[in-house]
C-alpha cells in the first residue's frame, strides 16, 4: 500500500505527463486523490493508499498536502508493483477529472455522501470533520449503481 503522500507525488507526476505541464493546484490534487480512493472501491481495489480525508470547505481534502506541494516535499513515489497494478486507475482519474477547473472539482464532490454527511456533523470551531471510509464506500456504490441503470437502459 502507497501512503497518501506517494499517491499525490504520482498524481502530480502523471498529470504532468498527461496535461504537459505541472500547474496542479492544491484544490485539483485534493479532489483527484479523493476520486481515486472512491474509484477504488469502484473497482474492489479497496483502500488502496493509506490516509484519511476531511471535509473542508471546498469538498474532501487531506491535511498538510498544501504545505508539502508548496514545499516541493511531493518527491516519494510509489514502488512499481503499486504503479502497475493502480496506475491505469490513476491515469483514468486524470484523464476524467483533470481538465476540469478545481472549482468544478469543488463543486461536483459538494454532491458526494461522504463530504455532505462529514459536513452535517461539523460543529462551529471545527474547521475539518473526517471523512467515513464506510460513507466513501457508499458514494461507490451509487455510482455503481447509476452505472447500472444506464447501462439496463442502454439494452432496452
Amino acid at each position: 500500500m502507497a501512503t497518501i503522500y506517494q499517491t499525490a507525488a504520482y498524481i502530480v507526476s502523471e498529470y504532468k505527463k498527461i496535461f504537459g505541464n505541472d500547474d496542479i493546484d492544491t484544490l485539483k490534487l485534493n479532489k483527484l486523490l479523493y476520486f481515486a480512493r472512491r474509484e477504488g472501491y469502484l473497482k474492489n481495489y479497496g483502500k488502496f493508499f493509506d490516509g484519511s480525508f476531511y471535509a473542508g470547505p471546498y469538498g474532501p481534502v487531506v491535511l498538510k498536502l498544501k504545505r508539502k506541494l508548496a514545499n516541493n516535499e511531493l518527491t516519494e513515489m510509489p514502488d512499481h508493483e503499486w504503479s502497475d497494478k493502480y496506475g491505469p486507475l490513476i491515469e483514468r482519474i486524470i484523464k476524467e477529472y483533470g481538465s476540469k477547473s478545481s472549482i468544478s472539482l469543488s463543486t461536483l464532490s459538494h454532491g458526494e455522501i461522504s463530504w455532505r454527511n462529514a459536513r452535517n456533523k461539523q460543529v462551529s470551531d471545527t474547521p475539518y470533520i473526517s471523512l467515513s471510509e464506510d460513507d466513501i464506500m457508499l458514494d461507490a456504490r451509487k455510482i455503481a449503481y447509476r452505472m447500472q441503470q444506464i447501462d439496463r437502459q442502454c439494452a432496452n
